[in-house]
């Protein structure tokens, strides 16, 4: 099912089992950063920690202290760092479940417009603080699910969109450094349909969070609780379940197949929006990708002008969407800011009672800093004042005020002679 508004795709649902199956490949078991650049081993005395984050968005616990001797694997570009246990669960993860970045779709069922709503704030924010920023140059994961990269690289052309949903209300977005004014401004989108059970998860934003962290909250809220009488909607009964029924006999309802021969059905809005909403019966086998790539765009559908179709009967839908847990699946970035977590809630309903309902609430955290933890440097050109390996050392230390002496100190003496 997708919904579209002037030729865009708002929202894109897809819930069989067929769709949620991932293609395994033959590709070696290489494991990545959180934009998609392969890791390498690197050894590292600086300090650190592991940046890698679990699924229900906490980090992984590994920490290394200055001075101590750290095998990790490294992506240098983005400043990130995988301890060896996290390497080696990453890498069975990816094995049992042949999808390293393969995925024909890692979730069959997103919102691009709460996407680029999200990166087209974060950027206006920047620019606005003064901050040195290019709104056209942001990164992704070189390796996130195809059918996804097809909407989330044109952020860009959503602009106006964005703009316009926002000047008719049916978008509200709220960019801040603080949470608690992010949380105000979420409870008073309770009540909307998908909302009430939104609960910030505030365990892993104070993990994650510091004095350079920033919010985007975004929220879309399209309501049409009644069929318009130009549609000819009818309800029908049949052996205890309720159908839904549209002619083609109504100007605003059209039909056709798309070119795996798949009939489809999509019904406009009638008003000044421009909403329309297409659903398809998938009955023929498919790959998600390509199908999602076909339904880019409404040109690539072919209509049925023989009038073979007469209309359709389908069953009411809803639809929910949720991520309880701050989880980065997409891996923007734009200079030294990277997301860090998105959490998302909403419902997309049609029924008897409701032409169309749909409610989606975003909410998404980024710092400014190229990944958690302490920043690393390069360390070409420096002195090591230990052995390397064995970490042995002899400092030192003299404090002094002006020329005077004021304290002296050998520390470890391992190399001390009487």
């Amino acid at each position: 099912m997708d919904l579209f508004y002037e030729g865009k795709p708002l929202f894109q649902c897809q819930e069989t089992e067929e769709s949620k199956k991932s293609s395994a490949t033959d590709k070696p078991f290489d494991v990545f950063c959180s934009l998609g650049h392969k890791l390498q081993i690197h050894t590292s005395y600086v300090g650190g920690c592991c940046d890698v984050r679990y699924n229900m968005g906490t980090m992984c616990s590994t920490q290394f202290s200055k001075g101590e001797k750290a095998d990790v694997w490294c992506c240098f570009k983005c400043n990130y760092w995988m301890c060896e246990d996290c390497y080696v669960n990453k890498k069975e993860e990816d094995k049992e479940t042949g999808a390293i970045k393969q995925l024909e779709c890692a979730e069959p069922q997103f919102a691009p417009i709460m996407v680029a709503a999200t990166i087209i704030s974060f950027s206006a924010w920047l620019k606005a603080m003064g901050k040195n920023i290019n709104e056209d140059e942001w990164e992704f994961n070189e390796d996130m699910p195809a059918a996804l990269a097809l909407y989330i690289k044109e952020y860009a052309k959503y602009k106006p969109l964005v703009e316009k949903l926002n000047n008719n209300k049916m978008l509200k977005i709220t960019v801040d450094t603080s949470i608690e004014n992010i949380e105000k401004q979420l409870n008073t989108y309770k009540g909307y349909n998908g909302s009430d059970d939104f609960a910030i998860d505030h365990d892993t934003i104070a993990k994650n969070s510091d004095s350079s962290t920033l919010y985007s909250l975004a929220h879309l809220n399209i309501e049409y609780n009644d069929w318009h009488n130009d549609l000819d909607m009818i309800k029908m009964y049949e052996r205890g379940y309720t159908l839904l029924t549209l002619p083609t006999s109504s100007p605003y309802v059209f039909m056709g197949t798309d070119k795996f021969d798949n009939i489809w059905v999509r019904y406009i809005i009638p008003g000044k929006e421009k909403f329309n909403v297409s659903i398809t019966y998938l009955k023929n086998k498919y790959n998600y990708y390509e199908l999602t790539e076909h339904y880019k765009s409404i040109k690539n559908l072919t209509a049925d002008r023989d009038n073979k179709f007469k209309g359709v009967r389908f069953l009411p839908t809803e639809s929910k969407v949720k991520n309880v847990s701050m989880h980065t699946v997409l891996g923007a970035r734009l200079n030294d800011f990277i997301s860090v977590g998105n959490q998302v809630s909403g419902t997309l309903s049609i029924t008897g009672n409701n032409m169309l309902s749909l409610t989606i609430t975003s909410l998404t955290m980024g710092n400014m800093r190229s990944a958690g933890g302490p920043k690393r440097k390069c360390t070409d050109g420096f002195i090591n004042f230990f052995k390397q390996g064995t970490m042995d050392f002899d400092y030192l230390i003299n404090v002094y005020a002006g020329s005077k002496l004021l304290y002296n100190t050998v520390h470890n003496k391992k190399n001390y002679m009487n």
